[in-house]
């Protein structure tokens, strides 16, 4: 269990693993180390109806915000889901943006959200942010094995570790901070490792985040 004691070392050191589910579009497996009990595993849902979407070799022929993805692996080891397909970001090298779809794109999501969690109550263990983004989650269902799952909200999740009751008045992009304003110049401390085909973004130490919600 070499994986599972190197992710062990890191949660016992106050670091919290988020570890995409991968994008096999199984319905009763995912990819290690998701699948292992110390990490936060990510699957993957829409955004938006982008009407017929093919990546990954499936095809999901129509669409809507919090649909599964077809290539996102699913089990009831599965953690979480975030927005994954069709994501418009910056692309790296790329000197713009770029379009793409993948479970490491909402395991980018998800651990941004912990991000946010941590800028607000910087001393929140590993554990106590994973159970505040699965019980404010918004359950989805799986509708390719009939499994639910939690969809991150960030707005919830940072309501229900400060104990607040913030409100998105403009049910579009919230930005958040406690105890003053975020400015961009703010730092940002987010590690990102990739071991290929796996993937792990880790956060640790905030100072800002800003998220948009969709």
């Amino acid at each position: 269990m070499a994986f599972f004691d190197a992710v062990q070392n890191l949660v016992d050191s106050g670091v919290i693993v988020f570890a995409s589910s991968q994008n096999d579009g199984s319905i009763d497996s995912i990819a290690l180390p998701a699948c292992l009990s110390n990490t936060v595993s990510v699957g993957a849902v829409f955004d938006a109806n982008n009407g017929s979407v093919e990546v990954f070799d499936c095809t999901d022929s129509n669409t809507f915000a919090d649909k599964v993805a077809c290539f996102s692996n699913s089990s009831q080891d599965l953690n979480l889901l975030a927005p994954g397909a069709q994501i418009t970001s910056t692309g790296l090298g790329l000197g713009g943006i770029s379009t793409e779809s993948g479970t490491s794109q909402a395991c980018a999501h998800a651990s941004a959200t912990a991000a946010l969690l941590l800028d607000a109550m910087p001393n929140l263990s590993p554990s106590e942010i994973k159970n505040a983004l699965i019980q404010t989650g918004v359950t989805v269902k799986d509708q390719r094995n009939g499994l639910s799952f939690p969809r991150i909200d960030a707005l919830a999740a940072l309501n229900f570790v400060t104990g607040l009751n913030i409100e998105d008045n403009n049910n579009n992009s919230t930005i958040c901070s406690i105890g003053g304003k975020v400015s961009p110049s703010q730092s940002l401390f987010i590690l990102l490792i990739y071991l290929i085909p796996l993937s792990y973004i880790i956060s640790r130490r905030i100072r800002k985040y800003i998220i948009n919600r969709t």
